[in-house]
């Protein structure tokens, strides 16, 4: 099995799936619980732990594929190269033994889904059994009684349905799947969750609805830029002057030139200062929404060490593990993704996930000043949201900061509602 790369003979695995269907139990059921301890004991009851196999039986059949849209690198076939579509792809991208090409979208697939459990009299009789033999060996004794487990199979089943998807990037919205015997009726229904939920209406089909749904995270993770401004290149054929992007209004950038000792001074080949402060700096706000982050500066150099009169080199965010090491990634807790209702109804949805504690930020890169350790305090922190033309600051003259205490998240969740005309679902 490779990582990114679809497996021929079983694209969709029982064992993935009971993955997905634990981790929606957590997001639903599993927010009742206190302690971690009465959490994993429940986890465990339902789908398996070391001392027990799972109750739950999962079966994929009837698989039916079709044939996979191939689709062009950079924009997948989609009207806008630089759209929320190919931003939701780019990783995919990334990861794809073809750089040129992607087989990844297989749309309109389906298959034949048999999830079994065990019914509560028999989890009972097994439990007693269970314990007959902990009293025999001397061995502490579980609980005398067990609950039922089907109505957490259940909500887990639908929500993963719903909200969740099979495959990769599910966070933004890849493998979204519908199952009319599990649909969301109305729009009436989206509370009782732990979770929040933004929707919109009136998408004109799901790929619609989808697009609507990234282009909010999209915006508001790489929109907040300054005037854009000429700059110099030079080719083989000669210099040429294009018109750039502008200043990030995010604090990471000049944090990063900070850090690395690494500015545009006068006179370089874009004649743009970056050596004026204009953010924050050390403040990396953008590591609430997922990690890791690749940070990549255009005039920079891709391989070699960064210069004092060069932007930085590819340097990119990661979290350490509680041991000190480098760690891997922190999922993003925004979904965006398209919702197909009982209805037929198409909704671009943004799911919300309980924010988790972030554990401390490393950059790291080829630069004699990395790695870096960054501490918490410098992702959320309400001088985020005070200084000009914040993303964390108000929209306009005379409005609330989008975040008054400095967090990303929140500013986020308050954009998408305001500024992309998102509703909240009542909880």
């Amino acid at each position: 099995m490779e990582a990114g790369v679809n497996d021929p003979v079983t694209p969709i695995r029982p064992s993935s799936i009971r993955g997905h269907l634990r981790f929606w139990w957590r997001a639903t059921r599993g927010t009742k619980y206190k302690t971690v301890p009465e959490l994993r004991r429940r986890e465990g009851e339902i789908w398996g732990a070391v001392d027990n196999p799972s109750p739950v039986t999962i079966e994929v059949e009837k698989l039916s594929i079709g044939v996979p849209k191939k689709r062009s690198y950079p924009d997948y076939g989609f009207p806008d190269k630089y759209g929320p579509e190919a931003y939701a792809l780019f990783s995919a991208k990334e990861n794809s033994s073809d750089k040129n090409s992607s087989d990844i979208i297989s749309e309109g697939f389906s298959f034949n889904l048999i999830v079994r459990w065990l019914t509560h009299d028999k989890l009972q009789r097994i439990r007693e059994k269970e314990n007959e033999e902990l009293l025999r060996l001397n061995k502490p004794t579980k609980a005398k009684y067990i609950d039922d487990i089907g109505p957490d199979v259940d909500e887990a089943l639908r929500a993963w349905v719903n909200f969740g998807g099979i495959g990769g990037r599910t966070r933004r919205g890849c493998g979204s799947l519908f199952s009319e015997q599990l649909a969301i009726k109305s729009i009436e229904d989206f509370h009782g969750y732990s979770f929040r939920l933004l929707y919109k209406l009136g998408p004109k089909n799901p790929l619609d609805a989808w697009s609507q749904s990234v282009k909010a995270i999209k915006d508001f993770r790489q929109s907040f830029r300054g005037p854009r401004h000429k700059k110099q290149i030079h080719t083989r054929s000669g210099t040429k002057t294009i018109s750039a992007f502008g200043r990030s209004y995010w604090p990471e950038p000049d944090s990063i030139r900070n850090i690395t000792g690494c500015a545009l001074k006068p006179p370089n080949i874009n004649n743009f200062d970056h050596s004026i402060p204009q953010t924050p700096t050390e403040f990396f706000p953008r590591a609430e929404l997922g990690l890791p982050i690749l940070f990549h500066f255009a005039d920079g150099p891709d391989e070699k060490p960064a210069m004092s009169s060069l932007d930085p080199p590819n340097v990119m965010l990661i979290p350490t593990a509680p041991d000190g090491k480098d760690g891997t990634r922190m999922a993003s807790p925004v979904i965006t993704r398209p919702l197909k209702l009982a209805t037929g109804e198409d909704i671009a949805m943004i799911v919300v996930l309980n924010s988790q504690n972030i554990p401390p930020l490393r950059l790291v890169g080829n630069n004699q000043n990395l790695p870096y350790d960054i501490m918490q305090d410098k992702i959320r922190n309400a001088s985020l949201a005070s200084y000009h033309n914040s993303p964390l600051g108000p929209p306009g003259p005379k409005k609330e900061a989008r975040s008054p205490k400095g967090s990303a998240l929140e500013a986020f969740i308050n954009f998408a509602k305001d500024e992309k005309r998102f509703k909240e679902a009542t909880q």
